[in-house]
């Protein structure tokens, strides 16, 4: 008896590899929005030890983001200065007023009502204490 194609690709097959890996990847978008969801809920409820243990170690983005990405620098920033980490807490806020001034193109009353601004403001403030 003559089969068509390899029984390894039959129709059934390929559809529970595509639902196993559809439920993995499912799975592991909720993780990574499991993780933001906590970092800032430590951050709103001032835990900044938890916090900082959140974030330490990634400086790179996290692959599913609550913030602008472009706000990452300021909460980092903020969560340094509340640790009493003061070069750490500038360094961060000089990053991402670096990336403000490139992304806002002179247009900064744009973004007056962003998250950015919003954890930029808490970070001056943070900084000015």
């Amino acid at each position: 008896v003559l089969v068509r194609g390899p029984a390894l690709f039959s129709h059934g097959v390929t559809n529970a590899f595509t639902w196993v890996f559809l439920a993995a990847l499912a799975a592991a978008t909720l993780t990574r929005v499991w993780l933001a969801r906590r970092q800032i809920a430590h951050v709103r409820a001032q835990d900044w030890p938890a916090a900082l243990a959140a974030i330490e170690g990634r400086y790179t983005l996290p692959n599913y983001m609550l913030l602008t990405p472009m706000a990452f620098d300021f909460l980092r920033s903020l969560i340094y200065s509340h640790l009493d980490r003061d070069g750490e807490a500038r360094e961060c806020f000089t990053r991402g007023m670096a990336e403000w001034n490139e992304e806002t193109g002179g247009d900064p009353a744009a973004w007056e009502n962003s998250d950015v601004m919003r954890w930029r403001r808490e970070a001056e403030a943070a900084l000015a204490r």
